[in-house]
């Protein structure tokens, strides 16, 4: 930032952008070079104290309940505003706006509960009242002091909670590093609260009362240190007036130069969810009983609000629709699948002359994993191969390639390997499936998710009672368990890099904003294994889909890997990676707990053998698994069937498919059904949680050499080996 010129060309498309008037740009710039934070010239922050609605019946208060009282009231503290303190032009200046606080989204409570001036501070931006420094004014001051320590933990939840009214978000620029060399905290938002000024600023969503803008600047200048933003007047303001800043609903900068957008409908509820009164609105109708008295015009929350309603019911409705009209045939023997590479004529009508087959890969793993040298032989360049293994190219045309005969790559992967699209996918041609958690496109059904969640809330509120039409929707909800859990995850990230679990909604719409997510009915009951969490990786193997020559045939590899998380489960703490989440073994290997397979199954099946048994669910009779095999009587055929349904669901390209082949990582969870009236075990149901390309198969072949002979054989040759048909 040595000169004007090159400030100009660091920010000025930025600043452009954000429509700051060009004859400001000078101001900004050199306010920034000589650090001038002069805002309290033009503005002043205004306290607006809330009248206690209450009046106080009894004047005999115990003299503890006065102290009480007395102590919150001193740490309660009132709602701020930004007001100007003189006549202002609009456009005539720009303010430079300090961050107070910068975090990350699993670090935020740790830090807030370790720091008290932090507490202090943010909850006087948000108004919150503070627990642990009332308890202080009553005398309890030891550090130790168990309920003191409880306090803080309240009082950084009480804030972490409230603290989406106030948060932005960027990401650090990746520069001209590869994905490869980035970390997983790389991809992860960094969060900041904006100081005092920033924060006291009042949002809207109606444009008719905004007289500023604030925007944050994207770039970190090293001599400061840090990020700021800015603000700027675009109406005149007479002394006193409350500065309003228009409250949109937008993905951040960097998506938007992607071109990522949400939907206009989407983008209008979340804004109304975050800067105006959609949920009071909302909580209000479903809590009414209905009345037939005179009708009122609709607010324009209200009409937001039916228009969630519908979007929900229509949904909702059409999922069922889709649920009943499923058909999934089972796996076919017949002459529609491709013959195997047994005989030479097979192999001379692929245009192959004899074994072994010349393969080409771009994937240091395939090339020290293919050791059947009988079948498969490793060539130099992609033309003289007659099997392409591409796992870091991804095929474009289906006449890429032209001269394999076999190719690693379907072109209908693209509509199971991305979560959104899988979400969509499963449910709009499958309907609602036990193995297939509610799910909603973060971008494109945002008024649908607003009205699931918030009748979930009044539905578990029991706040619904008497309102004949919240009823009727209420019934509509799926995947209910009790809870309003959510997990938000990026469309195509792996290592559940950038996920969030939350129960509130504001959060959720807030972490949406930082990168095209869809959010999902968390599973809140899984099952766990020495009182850990725990998922499942399965190697699908797929030589057809279900198409107008072929059958749908495709394989499970026998061998599966188990992930656990590092803490015990419990419903809490979301936050808090190692207990909520399983992939350990890029975090921290120190903790990581690896179960082979062979070692799981047993544990698996004496813990839940009993479980099952207390229901008496585990019985020896027709249909039920037996005391001893609950995972190759129950919970394997499920997941077998599960992913046979996700791929008889694929409706597939008017291409040629004979030469595409494909492998695909599963991700599975399995949901414990509990009793509602007991809360015991009764039953296990497999989840489908994603299908990755290329997945990482470092452990498969460190664990089992023959895994990608395995692979090959059965995609390429035709002769499943250690693979399970589904």
């Amino acid at each position: 930032m040595e000169s004007l010129d090159a400030f100009v060309a660091l920010v000025g498309p930025w600043m452009e952008q954000v429509q700051l008037p060009r004859h400001l740009w000078e101001v900004l710039y050199h306010k920034l070079k000589s650090d001038t934070f002069d805002s309290g010239s033009s503005f002043a922050i205004a306290e607006i104290a809330e009248e206690d609605e209450e009046e106080v019946e009894d004047e005999d208060h115990d003299a503890s309940d006065n102290k009480n009282e007395q102590a919150a009231s001193r740490s309660t503290p009132n709602k701020r505003v930004l007001v100007t303190t003189q006549d202002t032009t609009a456009e005539s200046d720009v303010w430079l706006i300090d961050h107070a606080w910068t975090f990350k989204y699993r670090e935020a409570r740790q830090q807030l509960c370790a720091n008290e001036s932090l507490r202090q501070r943010l909850a006087a931006m948000l108004a919150v009242p503070l627990h642990a420094e009332s308890a202080e004014v009553e005398g309890e001051e030891d550090p130790n002091d168990r309920s003191r320590l409880s306090a803080v933990q309240r009082d950084a939840h009480t804030i972490f909670e409230s603290l989406w009214k106030l948060v932005g978000s960027y990401r650090q620029a990746q520069g001209s590093r590869t994905l490869q060399e980035m970390s997983d905290s790389d991809h992860d938002s960094t969060w900041y609260v904006m100081d005092e000024v920033g924060s006291a600023i009042s949002w809207s969503c109606d444009a008719d009362d905004v007289n500023v803008k604030v925007a944050t600047m994207p770039v970190c200048f090293p001599e400061k240190g840090c990020i700021f933003s800015i603000l700027w007047t675009i109406k005149d303001l007479e002394a006193s007036d409350t500065c309003v800043a228009l409250g949109q609903y937008t993905l951040d900068d960097a998506q938007q130069q992607k071109g990522t957008v949400i939907s206009p409908k989407s983008a209008a509820v979340a804004a109304m969810v975050l800067h105006g009164d959609l949920l009071e609105v909302a909580q209000a109708s479903l809590a009414t009983k209905t009345d037939a008295g005179e009708e009122e015009e609709e607010t324009e929350s209200q009409s937001m609000w039916s228009q969630c309603l519908a979007a929900f019911r229509d949904r909702s409705r059409l999922f069922q629709q889709r649920t009943t009209e499923a058909v999934f045939p089972a796996p076919q023997s017949t002459d529609r699948l491709y013959p195997p590479l047994t005989s030479d004529a097979a192999l001379n009508a692929l245009g192959i002359d004899s074994l072994p087959i010349p393969f080409f890969t771009d994937s240091n793993t395939v090339i020290n994993g293919v050791t059947d040298g009988d079948n498969f032989r490793l060539v130099a360049l992609p033309q003289d191969a007659k099997i392409m293994w591409m796992a870091h190219y991804i095929m474009r045309r289906s006449d890429d390639f032209p001269q394999a005969a076999l190719v690693s790559q379907m072109s209908e992967e693209r509509f199971f390997t991305n979560k959104r699209r899988l979400a969509a996918l499963v449910q709009k041609r499958c309907g609602t499936r036990p193995w297939f958690q509610t799910t909603y496109d973060a971008t494109t059904e945002l008024e649908a998710f607003t009205a699931d969640f918030l009748l979930r809330e009044q539905s578990l509120l029991q706040q619904t009672g008497g309102n004949p039409q919240a009823e009727e929707y209420s019934a509509l909800l799926a995947s209910r368990d009790g809870t309003n859990l959510w997990i938000a995850k990026p469309c195509n990230l792996a290592r559940s890099i950038d996920m969030t679990v939350s129960n509130n909604l504001q959060w959720l719409l807030r972490v949406a904003q930082t990168t095209p997510k869809i959010f999902c009915k968390y599973i809140s009951n899984p099952a766990t294994l020495r009182g850990r969490k725990f998922d499942l990786r399965f190697i699908l193997t797929v030589r057809s889909l279900h198409t107008s020559e072929t059958d749908l045939e495709a394989y499970l590899y026998n061998v599966f890997w188990t992930r656990f998380a590092s803490e015990q489960y419990s419903l809490d703490e979301f936050d808090v990676y190692a207990k909520h989440w399983t992939v350990m073994n890029y975090a921290d290997p120190a903790k990581l707990l690896q179960l082979h397979y062979n070692d799981f199954i047993p544990e698996f099946n004496t813990e839940y053998a009993t479980k099952l048994q207390q229901q008496q669910r585990c019985t020896s009779e027709e249909g039920r698994p037996s005391q001893k095999d609950v995972w190759g009587e129950l919970v394997m055929p499920r997941i077998k069937q599960m992913v046979r349904e996700m791929l008889e669901s694929i409706e597939p390209d008017d291409i040629p498919h004979g030469r595409f082949r494909g492998s695909y990582g599963v991700d599975v969870m399995l949901r414990e059904e509990l009793d509602a009236v007991t809360g015991a075990v009764v039953d296990l149901q497999p989840v489908l949680l994603e299908v990755t390309f290329s997945p990482d198969c470092t452990r498969a072949c460190k664990y089992h050499p023959s895994f990608f002979n395995d692979v090959f054989q059965t995609l390429f040759l035709g002769t499943p080996k250690n693979m399970s048909r589904v």
